[in-house]
């Protein structure tokens, strides 16, 4: 397990672990004395409903302010539609287990596996999102009208809903008027010091509008309980009153607008609709089980016969005592008789480490173009210079010459790349290949792997990586054929007492080239002590020499211990890829000379250093 996945397992595991203690032991015991002194309010929503929403509102926001409207709303869709999708396919699946869900624990648990959701924005974050994807949709030539489509979607979809609320609202408290009455006062305040309600932002009113007790509003200020002009009995409005704070205290209508909000960005999919009104009805599901909790049959029946007698309409973002006729039966016979379930505590928090640790690997390719203007940003073989070509991968750092750059730079310019959704940088594959250009600007690198191309440019005030997909997989053959590996040196330590070893690659400092009685210098022997590699702080005994190809000829070696001692020599057999040697010194600097065949019949002279310091 990289380290990477494995900060993400830690940090999922979190969350989870919180998510199934709040639903175990914090509950709302209806044997809890109401005449204790204030600690904090009874009722606690499951999820915040508003974090995912507020997290794509904040990225419309900045994009407006950095790129315009268009693009906002264009970047932010490329940048949350992995998670929005993610999510659509996470309530499809919930929506098919809910009937056995409902059976096995409880209502508290069944409405939070609609809101844990909600935590899917921490994925956005780099730190804990995939370094690739594993599944790619490319919509091609289409990508463009289809954001269009759904953008024009969406904006209906949530637009409408808000209207819809907002007409509702109207309508329902256009008439209302303070409650007057001093019974119902006096009831309302004793449930509010029940639900230990510190503060009270929220009204109660009385509407002539409404047949059903309700709650509407987005948040605390602007919630109004809505009672019908209708009498009702002490014990009635207590149910009422009770059914309603639980509502507020777990900021249900906030809940509602994620679960439109969810379905705004996936309207083209018919089953979030009904994932959205399986999701109300658990609201309410868990909100009687709630007000219900240690009542006996008397008040069980009495808050049965309460919601039969009430009959009204829920539109917008409320909570309503009334039921819809799909859901009323099974809600009347949970009410009436309620059967022993499990807290399903163990059940949400494994949901969402699923949930979390799945996210972010399904993205969507759009846009893009050829590698001229991408990697080369239009300049000409003429403007670059291909100064280095490396690759690092668990065994070796190896350099590599180009037998012809043009040919090179053609095919990296003819390359089609795509752009992802999801912001994948690509750094997890192990057979990258780094080139690096000189331009007249600076520095510009180019990073190769087989699914993807990153553009690194090394110049300009706040320069910026840019990862681009490949769709049709880099040409390995012909990249190889164009290039030929340099030698390279792995050098592995191990110590008398040490079980681990360390390894690191030793520093190529020179290198010839030889054909017949041509020799060809490509690499300068003189490198300052800064430039080669180091491996200091561990108990080390000896060295594991590993090269990349066997030697034709004996290896000379030769110590120089650290300060000032007097060079050793040896001399180790060839045709082996790997030589053992021990160390001779607390600290030393070790060169190596080799010498190995080339695949065009030439062969290359090869001088290693590394240095070694407080071996033991």
């Amino acid at each position: 397990m990289s380290a990477s996945l494995l900060l993400k397992a830690l940090f999922a595991a979190a969350i989870s672990g919180a998510f199934a203690w709040a639903v175990f032991f914090q509950g709302d015991p209806g044997t809890e004395n109401p005449d204790e002194p204030l600690s904090r309010p009874r009722y606690h929503p499951f999820v915040p409903g508003l974090l995912l929403p507020l997290f794509v509102l904040v990225l419309i926001v900045l994009g407006w302010w950095q790129y315009g409207w268009t693009d906002a709303l264009r970047l932010t869709f490329y940048a949350c539609s992995g998670i929005l999708l993610h999510i659509a396919l996470y309530d499809i699946l919930l929506v098919a287990a809910l009937p056995l869900l409902r059976q096995r624990i409880s209502a508290v648990a069944c409405a939070t596996l609609w809101m844990i959701p909600n935590y899917l924005y921490l994925t956005a974050q780099s730190v804990v999102r995939p370094s690739e994807p594993l599944l790619i949709f490319d919509a091609g030539r289409w990508t463009e009208p289809l954001f269009k489509l759904w953008l024009a979607g969406t904006l209906c979809v949530l637009g409408g809903s808000i209207l819809s609320h907002l007409v509702f609202r109207f309508r329902i408290l256009r008439h209302a008027r303070p409650n007057g009455d001093p019974t119902v006062q006096a009831l309302w305040e004793a449930e509010i010091r029940r639900a230990k309600i510190k503060k009270v932002r929220f009204r109660l009113v009385i509407s002539p509008d409404t047949a059903t007790p309700l709650s509407i509003g987005l948040f605390e200020r602007t919630i109004r309980v809505v009672l019908p002009d209708h009498p009702y009995t002490p014990e009635e409005l207590t149910l009422i009153f009770r059914h309603e704070l639980v509502h507020i205290g777990r900021e249900d209508t906030q809940s509602k607008f994620f679960l439109v909000f969810c379905t705004a960005f996936c309207w083209f999919n018919p089953l979030m609709w009904i994932a959205m009104h399986r999701c109300a009805e658990d609201l309410e599901l868990s909100c009687d089980e709630t007000v219900l909790a240690d009542a006996d049959d008397i008040v069980r029946r009495r808050y049965a016969h309460l919601i039969l007698d009430t009959a009204g309409d829920n539109r917008g973002f409320t909570t309503c005592l009334s039921s819809a006729a799909s859901s009323l039966r099974y809600r009347l016979r949970a009410i009436v008789s309620p059967s022993r379930r499990r807290s399903g505590a163990l059940i949400v928090g494994l949901a969402f480490f699923i949930l979390f640790m799945t996210c972010g690997y399904t993205a969507l390719a759009y846009g893009g173009g050829e590698g001229s203007q991408l990697i080369f940003q239009s300049r000409s073989s003429d403007e670059l210079r291909l100064s280095s070509v490396m690759q690092t991968d668990a065994n070796y750092h190896t350099t590599y010459r180009c037998t012809d750059k043009q040919a090179l730079f053609d095919y990296l310019s003819s390359l089609q790349l795509k752009e992802l959704t999801g912001g994948y940088d690509f750094d997890q594959d192990d057979n990258r290949l780094s080139l690096v250009y000189d331009t007249a600007d600076g520095p510009l690198v180019v990073v190769l792997s087989d699914s993807s191309v990153k553009v690194v440019p090394l110049y300009g005030e706040d320069p910026q990586a840019n990862s681009y997909y490949l769709p049709g997989g880099l040409d390995r053959q012909r990249i190889d054929a164009l290039l030929i590996p340099d030698p390279a040196l792995r050098i592995r330590f191990s110590g008398s007492e040490q079980a681990v070893e360390r390894s690191t690659s030793a520093t190529l400092s020179g290198l010839w080239r030889r054909k017949g009685e041509r020799t060809v210098p490509l690499i300068s022997p003189e490198l300052s002590q800064e430039e080669i590699n180091i491996i200091s702080g561990y108990e080390m005994r000896e060295v594991t020499l590993d090269f990349s190809q066997p030697p034709v000829s004996p290896v000379a070696v030769e110590i120089q211990s650290e300060p000032d001692g007097t060079p050793q020599t040896m001399t180790l057999p060839a045709q082996t890829q790997q030589l053992t040697l021990p160390l001779s010194a607390p600290s030393a600097l070790y060169t190596i000379r080799a010498t190995f065949d080339c695949a065009d019949g030439s062969q290359y002279d090869a001088v290693f250093r590394f240095r070694c310091l407080d071996a033991w």
